[in-house]
């Protein structure tokens, strides 16, 4: 990875010259960073790489300037994929540029695309892409996170899916997510598909915190008061936690 040093300082030469002629070249050079993402991980190298990127995207801001579509997925979902790194100073360094680029694309399309990096198999890539989500959503809003996994039934889907993962940082991380969500929006109905069953609820009564199933459970409660009626609640396993029945 140690190889385009020399490449990687033109460029931030470049962005930092105050010029803007590096605008009509972002498709190339998020190629080539997101290509360089892909390498063999030399930390000092990944560090500074991260840098740069995230000066160039800080430029972005201060020039006025939204990522194109296409410029946009030669880069985040790169950027999502190694962003669970586990080692200090590259995590923060990816947290860096991850703040930036909901300043400089739609946070909506940004949750999108961290939405299908949770099919990734790396459990650290998932519990990052899913802090990301929590963080955008709770500053954003609805126009972010909260549109993206309340009214998007594969992205509530995928988030409710990490709620069973063998990796407690994903499980806990995930919960963040949906009690955001809840938090933004406390009078939306929330469905949660797939949390309706009896053995649903059972799978996350035994994978949960019962703080965290009280807040699931209670979900649902609402949702069948809301459809149902009262007397559907009792037959939702855990509404014992908070109606005393």
């Amino acid at each position: 990875m140690d190889c385009g040093n020399k490449a990687l300082e033109l460029i931030y030469e470049a962005v930092v010259s105050g010029s803007d002629l590096f605008l009509g070249h972002l498709d190339l050079i998020f190629k080539w960073l997101s290509l360089r993402l892909c390498e063999r991980e030399i930390v000092p190298t990944l560090v500074r790489l991260l840098e740069v990127l995230a000066s160039l995207l800080a430029t972005c801001q201060a020039l006025g300037y939204e990522l194109l579509d296409f410029e946009a997925a030669l880069l985040v979902p790169y950027v999502a994929e190694k962003c669970g790194n586990t080692k200090e100073r590259v995590a923060a360094a990816f947290k860096g540029v991850m703040e930036k680029l909901p300043v400089v694309y739609p946070p909506k399309k940004y949750a999108a695309f961290l939405v299908r990096a949770l099919k990734s198999k790396n459990a650290r890539a998932q519990a990052g892409c899913l802090a990301e989500l929590a963080r955008v959503g709770s500053l954003h809003g609805a126009a972010a996170g909260d549109n993206c996994v309340e009214k998007s039934k594969a992205g509530s889907k995928a988030v409710l899916a990490m709620v069973d993962s063998k990796d407690a940082t994903v499980r806990n991380a995930a919960l963040d997510v949906l009690m955001v969500s809840k938090a933004r929006m406390p009078t939306r109905r929330t469905t949660l598909p797939g949390s309706r069953t009896a053995s649903r609820c059972k799978q996350l009564e035994v994978k949960m915190p019962r703080a965290s199933f009280f807040f699931v459970n209670m979900c649902v409660c609402v949702y069948f008061f809301c459809t149902r009626g009262v007397g559907s609640i009792l037959t939702v396993p855990g509404h014992r936690y908070f109606t005393g029945c």
